[in-house]
């Protein structure tokens, strides 16, 4: 009689329940007829977590079709649209898709603030401090393991460079701050050095930096021994090795090492 009262809906369970084998009780009854009304509410549910999982990715992938984020390629409203690539000649993508472009374009950048970052030149020397001052030795050049280019006080350049722009160069100070125009000058110095025989060779210090205004000449062992020479340090003492194989003295004063500058001394006397 229960049976017959129920929905067309309840087909299935009515099927079942009348094929059963066993004895079905009152209560065994209402046990099954709830468990299918709770079956059939989950198949009829709208599927939202499916829903939503499905349409998460449209909103931050990139449509392969236009490039744009917000929709996927099989929503695209550019999909009907022609597309042609004007690098390839294709009609499988379009420009704003195109990896070769996208590709040049990065690489006309990096070659572009290259160019920028080159119309500025940057060198390191030496940074006098306060406790280094009272220490340094004028009458010879302070060799610097830092510094990247030669520096001299006095202007004994022989061979300038007229493409060098003082505004456009920039050199770190003694406070390690950066300023321009203060190197006047770019070119070969001619500087006079006390060989290990004790008399004076003839050097040239390749692209060398005049600033009259710094408190010590300074040889750079990073632009010397890129320009053929070799350097080797001790304790208390050291040795510069030129390209001709003529070797210069090197002294230690102060824990700072010096070449001595004939040049220097006569100046000073």
């Amino acid at each position: 009689m229960i049976l017959k009262r129920l929905p067309d809906s309840y087909k299935p369970f009515s099927i079942h329940v009348t094929q059963s084998a066993s004895e079905i009780t009152f209560a065994k009854f209402k046990s099954m007829l709830r468990s299918f009304e709770e079956t059939e509410k989950l198949n009829t549910k709208p599927k939202v977590d499916q829903v939503m999982k499905a349409e998460f990715p449209s909103q931050t992938m990139p449509c392969y079709g236009c490039g744009k984020r917000g929709h996927l390629v099989c929503e695209c409203p550019a999909k009907s649209e022609k597309k042609w690539c004007n690098y390839h000649k294709s009609t499988t993508h379009s420009d704003s898709t195109c990896r070769s472009q996208q590709k040049s374009k990065d690489q006309a950048k990096q070659v572009s603030g290259k160019e920028n970052a080159s119309k500025d030149e940057h060198s390191f020397a030496f940074k006098v401090n306060d406790e280094a001052t009272g220490k340094i030795n004028r009458m010879g050049m302070l060799v610097d393991t830092g510094a990247t280019s030669h520096i001299v006080t006095t202007d004994i350049l022989k061979q300038i460079d007229m493409t060098f722009k003082p505004s456009k160069h920039f050199i770190e100070l003694a406070d390690g701050t950066q300023a321009s125009n203060i190197a006047l000058k770019r070119g070969d110095a001619e500087v006079f050095l006390k060989d290990t025989n004790g008399k004076c060779v003839e050097t040239v210090l390749k692209n060398a930096l005049y600033i009259p205004s710094y408190p010590q000449d300074i040889f750079s062992v990073k632009a010397a021994t890129s320009n053929g020479a070799e350097l080797r340090f001790a304790q208390d003492s050291g040795e510069l090795t030129l390209e001709d194989g003529t070797i210069v003295e090197i002294e230690e004063h102060g824990r700072l090492y010096y070449l001595t500058s004939t040049g220097s001394h006569e100046n000073d006397r």
